[in-house]
């Protein structure tokens, strides 16, 4: 029998074999997913790790890694991701450092697999973009235009190092529980909690981590960002809030990108769900959000883990 902490461990360590990428001892622990948001110490995790004969008989270790026993080896893929990261991460600070020059743009990130450096040679770098209150059309107008006009922007079903800019949020909408799946989000809170922040103006990451709490209950063990998160982050000072004529702007800027919307988007909004959101203060175009399919393929190995294993 499996103790909950045990328990736990599988079910993160699961989780993280969807993805091909394995975990050190403190990462299960920052990562862990207990299912009741209870936090542990690192070393009840690392006592389970090495002493609990049941988890070791469904776990190896190699190196500083663990995975799934019933996994492929994953130590070589993730070493092999992590380099194809530091190459991406270099021309993500590139734009990051442009874009600093934008007093609209609060806080600058990359998320998905760049996010936590588990990135494949072909795939695109994703942003995650904040910006001021009266400027998110503007700001993506800006910076999608420009990409645009140097083609760096994704097309097709692959662009490797494409730089793709499709979630904008507003400082007024921090919190993005209302944009989670019902009846449980869990890859929405880990693409929270593993972004990388490249660039911020104050403490708008702290702003952002503290107003996701709904995260921090899901995943206790959990840091946050911190004031300087990463060697890539750039500090940034405040700048004034969007003026009378920079909110007309954006109110231009809008009205031109919505005639222009593809026909992916146009059907993903009129689905009204939070896989493609388009307002005054949330820009989200996945219109290929396979959260409910992560979900459903966790669970199913979850479900089977538990009925064999556990009481």
């Amino acid at each position: 029998m499996l103790t909950a902490t045990a328990a736990a461990i599988e079910r993160t360590l699961s989780y993280f074999s969807l993805f091909q990428y394995p975990l050190t001892a403190n990462e299960i622990w920052q990562l862990l997913w207990p299912g009741n948001g209870t936090s542990c110490p690192l070393s009840t995790v690392v006592f389970e790790l090495e002493e609990n004969n049941d988890l070791r008989n469904l776990i190896i270790k190699d190196g500083p890694f663990f995975q799934l026993a019933s996994s492929e080896p994953l130590r070589s893929i993730r070493e092999q991701r992590y380099r194809i990261a530091t190459t991406k991460m270099r021309r993500a600070k590139r734009l990051a450092s442009a874009l600093t020059w934008l007093p609209w743009v609060e806080g600058v990130a990359v998320c998905n697999s760049l996010g936590y450096q588990n990135t494949r040679a072909k795939s695109d770098i994703d942003f995650f973009i904040i910006t001021k209150p009266g400027t998110i059309w503007l700001t993506r107008f800006v910076t999608v235009g420009a990409l645009t006009a140097v083609r760096q922007r994704p097309h097709g079903e692959h662009t490797p190092n494409a730089l793709c800019l499709s979630f904008f949020v507003t400082g007024n909408s921090l919190n993005l529980a209302p944009l989670a799946l019902p009846g449980g989000d869990p890859h929405f809170a880990y693409w929270i909690a593993q972004m990388t922040p490249l660039f911020g103006r104050g403490a708008i990451w702290k702003q952002f981590w503290d107003a996701n709490r709904w995260v921090q209950v899901l995943l206790p063990n959990s840091s946050g960002y911190g004031d300087y998160p990463h060697s890539f982050y750039r500090q940034g000072k405040r700048t004034k809030p969007a003026g009378s004529v920079t909110r007309w702007l954006d109110r231009l800027a809008e009205l031109f990108q919505r005639r222009r919307f593809p026909a992916p988007i146009r059907e993903g909004l009129a689905r009204k769900d939070s896989n493609v959101v388009a307002s005054k203060e949330v820009l989200k175009f996945h219109t290929n959000d396979r959260r409910a399919a992560y979900r459903s393929a966790w669970k199913e190995h979850t479900n089977t883990f538990i009925n064999h294993h556990v009481a």
